[in-house]
């Protein structure tokens, strides 16, 4: 990122939190935001389904400690994905104060990156976009090669 720090935000990894909505910015070396995984909250069988889907798929899971569970989904962004927890639930009691409703991401193979969050989640696609609980994510054309590009956000 280089230069000064928004205040509030910290190395190594910017974090800014207000009601359920948590935003981590990572260092890079481009000039915008690029994604690194999307983290979702499930319940216990939504988790074991991902994680098996994941599996079946040939994916790559890993689990940190039993803390994060990482999903590399092949088409440039990993999954985080959560079973439920006390901390992740206090986080989501806060969604009335701020939530995600639309994630929007500039990307080089739309279509892929949608597929494999829609095939995942066990969801339908609708275009290029993917329900994900009461949020859309979006995967719009024109991205770099690789990791999807931050082009905005619906906070509501």
């Amino acid at each position: 990122m280089g230069g000064a720090r928004p205040a509030g935000l910290q190395a190594p990894s910017d974090r800014a939190q207000r009601g359920a909505v948590n935003v981590v910015v990572q260092p890079g070396q481009w000039d915008l935001p690029r994604v690194d995984h999307l983290g979702l909250a499930l319940d216990e069988d939504e988790f074991a389904d991902v994680v098996d889907r994941a599996v079946e798929q040939q994916l790559r899971v890993q689990a940190h400690g039993g803390r994060r569970t990482f999903i590399a989904t092949n088409a440039g962004y990993r999954l985080e994905v959560h079973p439920p927890r006390e901390w992740l639930d206090e986080l989501l009691e806060a969604s009335d104060v701020l939530q995600l409703t639309e994630l929007q991401l500039l990307a080089d193979d739309p279509e892929a990156k949608a597929t494999v969050l829609a095939d995942l989640l066990d969801t339908e696609l609708d275009g290029t976009s993917v329900m994900v609980g009461d949020s859309v994510v979006s995967f719009i054309p024109g991205g770099p090669q690789g990791r999807p590009q931050l082009h905005g956000e619906l906070l509501t």
